[in-house]
């Protein structure tokens, strides 16, 4: 450590403070229907409850029996992955018999020195995590050998300096787990509110205040009746897309989201081009501006959208429709409303044909079902609509930055707590390096005090 320690802390490798460090089982355990659990990386979240559901195995009791002649978990032992994800740990705080996954690595602590509560915290911060994905190796999955784990630096402070770090760190992060509960609720919160909106905007309920006692009448049409449900294309066969900007854009599922066109650093929706070639060959199968895209393969099934300006001519792919040609006045962003809708996506969904992935055929598209009301209306609709997201999407940036905050705020206080920044230390703390020194004379005492064995006497013929 570069920096100066506080007074009376000392570093020393990981194994010093422990009186065990190991690992799970090496072996393929054979699974049962019950008896003794088996803990995975899957199971454990720094400072959650163990997720049960998440990985649920269990072995038998004599498996067990020969696993925990290698490791032996007990309440108070620290548990980290070692493989994987890394630089993060979980504290045994339940009573149940368990036994280990491979990957997970196993801390005994000696609590002569070290507090199991300050030794979880101290291995879930940040010094921690970068260490150990420094000295993991492996060009697939990572992993931080045994060796390398015991040889991690460990801080450590006078013993009841440990206690006020420890208190004062599950006070403030059960705070944090707290707020980061409440955050997690606002996306469904949001989703629900957004499909609130679609379904009043569908049904009339949005504009009837605005209509007053205008007598307006809404119809029950099919697509088919409004519009034109015409497929895209694929590729032919052996040909692939470019990353070269060729000025010939090609659409692929992975882009037909938040309804539009998007392009973004991710894999599946990056913007990829055709060469004029390929484009030659599929030059029939475009889209224009204004025209509906509605997603027929696949997970994203049903994703449906408007297809803006700037793609206006691209190529679209074949794992999509698109619905052109209105044939009545229609707002496209009132028709790309309805097809998002929970009761048109209920509609998709009962319509998709069994089968490996699921298909909407453009056949069942066509049939499906449109509220139709007049287009005066429908840009009414469109506007109130448009107004009431934009105050979702002001709440959707304001919650995405408050949970920025809050996960880098459990790195920060970690963080602090290491510098010796958290509480106020006490000059009558024993220090770290005395302690160590107490334990070891202690350790020689008892030692020395054993009665020798008296050496065997060697038998006389």
């Amino acid at each position: 450590m570069s920096e100066e320690l506080p007074k009376g802390w000392i570093e020393i490798s990981l194994h010093e403070v422990a009186n065990k460090i190991t690992d799970g089982t090496h072996k393929t355990p054979t699974y049962v229907s019950d008896g003794i659990r088996f803990i995975s990386i899957k199971n454990i979240k720094p400072y959650k409850p163990i997720n049960w559901s998440s990985y649920e195995k269990y072995i038998t009791k004599e498996e067990h029996g020969e696993l925990i002649k290698r490791c032996h978990p007990e309440k108070g032992d620290i548990l980290f992955p070692r493989i994987g994800t890394l630089g993060y740990s979980k504290r045994i705080d339940f009573d149940e018999t368990v036994s280990l996954f491979v990957g997970l690595g196993l801390i005994k602590p000696d609590r002569n020195v070290i507090s199991d509560r300050f030794l979880e915290h101290y291995m879930n911060s940040p010094r921690i995590r970068e260490l150990s994905f420094e000295k993991a190796t492996g060009a697939g999955r990572l992993t931080l050998a045994l060796k390398e784990s015991k040889l991690l630096p460990c801080l450590v402070p006078p013993l009841n300096e440990q206690t006020r770090i420890a208190n004062k760190l599950d006070g403030l992060l059960a705070k944090v787990n707290t707020a980061q509960i409440r955050l997690e609720k606002i996306p469904a919160l949001l989703k629900g509110f957004r499909q609130s909106v679609l379904a009043a905007a569908t049904s009339g309920k949005l504009t009837r205040e605005w209509i007053g006692d205008k007598q307006t009448k809404w119809e029950l049409l099919s697509i088919a009746d409004l519009a034109d449900v015409k497929g895209g294309k694929r590729l032919p066969k052996g040909e692939k897309l470019i990353e070269e900007n060729t000025g010939l854009p090609y659409i692929r599922a992975g882009q037909l989201k938040q309804g539009t066109v998007i392009n973004t650093e991710n894999t599946r929706s990056r913007q990829l081009y055709l060469t004029p070639e390929i484009q030659e060959k599929i030059s029939r199968y475009t889209v224009s501006k204004g025209d509906i895209y509605l997603t027929i393969v696949g997970a994203s099934i049903g994703d449906a959208g408007v297809i803006p300006e700037h793609y206006d001519g691209a190529n679209l792919t074949e794992n999509a429709a698109k619905l052109t040609g209105f044939k009545k006045p229609l707002s496209a962003e009132f028709f790309g409303y309805w097809l998002r809708s929970q009761e048109l996506q209920d509609l998709i969904k009962m319509e998709i044909k069994s089968g490996a992935q699921g298909k909407l055929a453009l056949k069942r598209i066509k049939e499906l079902p449109v509220p139709y009301p007049n287009i005066k209306e429908q840009n009414e609709i469109v506007h109130r609509v448009k107004s009431l997201f934009s105050l979702a999407d002001s709440v959707e940036k304001q919650y995405t930055e408050a949970k920025k905050r809050t996960d880098r705020l459990t790195q920060s206080l970690l963080a602090k707590a290491f510098r010796g920044e958290l509480v106020p230390q006490d000059p009558n703390d024993e220090p770290a390096s005395e302690l160590l020194k107490r334990i070891q004379a202690e350790r020689e005492i008892q030692l020395a005090s054993k009665p020798k064995r008296k050496a065997a006497k060697s038998k006389v013929s």
